[in-house]
């Protein structure tokens, strides 16, 4: 079975990329198992709809999604609905302070000695 995990940044190639057409296309190992799609990079990157449909048909035997379309995540969305999905309110990453602080040192220290910095924004790119 596959796991299907999305952390793409949100740019015009990537909006609805993860859609019915994909899911579609994921192994199956058994009749039992069903691929699951975990996302938590950005929400316009899935088709919610294709999501919704696919549970319900069984094209996806899972979801654990962090983002979504809007967020927060609407009340009346059926998702909620899923047992087979878990969703949290975009809080998949952890946040640990002392190596943010190594790292902002770290660019400093590029910065200072003319060494490129790591991790550089291409906003032609969109990410």
């Amino acid at each position: 079975t596959d796991f299907l995990v999305g952390l793409l940044p949100l740019t015009k190639e990537t909006t609805g990329i993860f859609n019915r057409g994909v899911f579609s296309k994921l192994r199956r190992n058994s009749e039992i198992a069903s691929p699951v799609f975990i996302n938590a990079g950005r929400g316009g990157s899935q088709v919610e709809a294709d999501i919704i449909s696919c549970l319900e048909d069984g094209t996806l035997g899972g979801v654990s999604l962090d983002v979504f379309e809007t967020e927060p995540l609407p009340a009346e969305s059926p998702l909620w609905g899923f047992e087979n999905a878990v969703l949290t309110p975009h809080v998949a990453a952890v946040s640990d302070m002392g190596a943010f602080g190594r790292y902002v040192a770290r660019q400093i220290d590029r910065h200072v000695s003319g060494q490129p910095l790591e991790n550089v924004v291409d906003r032609s790119l969109g990410y």
